[in-house]
């Protein structure tokens, strides 16, 4: 799903990636959040795109979520935590089970 930062989640791990550079996250990340820049993710072969600000869930998978930044502007992001308490947002989280 995707949500606006404003939204208090906990937060794992906090990356830069650079132009050319990607970071695959471990299968039992529930999502990131981008701060800084933007994010090509690709997961179970879904592609998002999300701005500054945006973030998005994975549904529990054996597929492991890629992350990239696009253009030249460094990529900052944060790997998020599970918690109990996350609020739904209008966009779907990104699934291996998703239908094009």
């Amino acid at each position: 799903m995707l949500r606006a930062a404003s939204f208090q989640t906990h937060v794992a791990l906090r990356l830069v990636l650079y132009h050319g550079e990607t970071y695959r996250l471990a299968r039992s990340s529930p999502g990131v959040r981008v701060l800084e820049g933007a994010a090509w993710v690709s997961f179970a072969g879904t592609d998002i795109i999300l701005g500054r600000g945006e973030e998005t869930r994975f549904q529990p998978s054996r597929d492991f979520a890629v992350v990239s930044p696009l253009g030249a502007t460094p990529l900052v992001f944060e790997v998020l935590a599970r918690s109990r308490h996350a609020q739904l947002a209008s966009h779907p989280p990104l699934s291996a089970t998703a239908t094009t």
